[in-house]
């Protein structure tokens, strides 16, 4: 016997593996099963050595997804409903049939709203002459958001008499005053905001101020209007020391709104000049406001709606709000138009004057601006400027 032959006797045999005995009366008696799970799928990945299936990744990136969308659209909706609570305005519903809606030019993508603005210098009043008349124009196509101002004294024909618009507000509320701007422009507004002016001041507060040239003739008038206004908020006044370019606070700002008596820094007087000046109170806080982060808009709601009056539900004001998330551009303008205007006394029984125009060149230039987005500049060079001399 070779001494390699030798060896291989003396190697021990590897040890026969158990095996264990199921009694099931399904299978064979005394048939052997293996207990070995593991091994015995062959098929990798889809179980674990305790038993328990495992998941593709394909299914578990799934289930992440789900849980994800789920978190967030919870946060979402927790937040819609947060601030609808906040939503504190008074809601007042309109006859859409009693506000002479035109539909000749209306586009699904466009939305007009009527905004007034009511100086009465009450802190929590809602009445009055709307001095202040908007149209806001939201573009939802194009992103854009339009403010046109129109001169609380250009006559207008208010339920068969012509009178100053700013007063078709306080003759029938605000369904005569959309009456009024629907039939003198051919319009399609079908709602309303009204705000007291009195409580821009807390917002123009909460994005930190406005920047604003201060003139010399701006400065001679300011400071009594800002007195009168601290007097009725029982505030301490916030006087404006020197003229030029500075951040005015609320207060200040809402003053310097309401001046008329002087020209702007552009040479704008009365109530051109007054328009321009709520018009770029207004832009700057659309501005600000935009770059707020989530608390801060929150805030923003939170202040301002106890001070508004609307048409608009909960739901129409969200959705605006979550449109405009997505990025805006901001427009403005003012009606009626330079050149385009006649002063001449009111008809008789009215003791004052006011500005006439020529209405079907205002609804023309209006068509085309809102409508079909061509500015005034391009429409006027285009066909030139019509006004009736009355």
């Amino acid at each position: 016997m070779g001494k390699h032959e030798e060896i291989r006797q003396k190697k021990p045999k590897p040890e026969k593996r158990e095996s264990k005995k199921f009694n099931n009366p399904q299978s064979a008696e005394g048939a052997e099963v293996s207990l070995d799970i593991y091994s015995s799928t062959k098929k990798k990945g889809r179980y674990k050595k305790n038993g328990k299936k495992k998941w593709p990744w394909w299914v578990k990136c799934l289930i992440s997804f789900g849980v994800t969308l789920a978190i967030i659209f919870g946060a979402f909706f927790g937040l819609k409903a947060y601030i609808y609570s906040l939503l504190n305005y008074q809601h007042q519903d309109i006859d859409e049939q009693n506000v002479g809606v035109n539909t000749q030019n209306s586009q699904s993508h466009i939305v007009n709203i009527a905004l007034f603005g009511v100086d009465t210098r009450k802190e929590n009043s809602v009445e009055g002459l709307s001095d202040s008349i908007m149209i806001l124009s939201i573009n939802k196509s194009s992103r854009q958001i339009k403010l046109i101002s129109i001169l609380r004294d250009t006559i207008v024909d208010i339920d068969g008499r012509k009178a100053k618009i700013n007063s078709a507000y306080s003759t029938g509320g605000p369904e005569c005053a959309i009456r009024t701007l629907n039939r003198n422009f051919n319009l399609d507004i079908r709602d309303f905001v009204t705000v007291n002016f009195e409580r821009m001041a807390q917002l123009v507060d909460l994005v930190g101020g406005v920047n604003i040239e201060v003139n010399d003739g701006e400065l001679a008038l300011i400071n009594p209007l800002i007195e009168e206004q601290a007097a009725i908020t029982g505030d301490k006044p916030q006087y404006v020391k020197n003229s030029g370019y500075q951040t005015l606070t609320g207060m200040q700002a809402v003053a310097w709104a309401r001046i008329r008596k002087t020209s702007t820094s552009d040479g704008e007087r009365d109530d051109f000049g007054r328009t321009d000046r709520q018009r770029e109170v207004l832009t700057q806080l659309f501005n600000r406001a935009s770059g707020l982060g989530l608390s801060g808009m929150i805030d923003l709601v939170e202040e301002f709606s106890p001070s508004l009056v609307s048409s608009l539900t909960k739901d129409e004001i969200w959705d605006h709000l979550e449109w405009a998330v997505g990025g805006t551009s901001l427009q403005n303008a003012r009606m009626p138009i330079d050149y385009s205007w006649r002063i001449k006394d009111i008809p008789e029984g009215v003791p004052s004057t006011g500005l006439y125009f020529d209405r079907e060149f205002a609804r023309d230039i209006l068509k085309a601006y809102i409508y079909d987005g061509v500015p005034f500049e391009d429409y006027i060079e285009e066909y030139g400027i019509s006004y009736n001399p009355w």
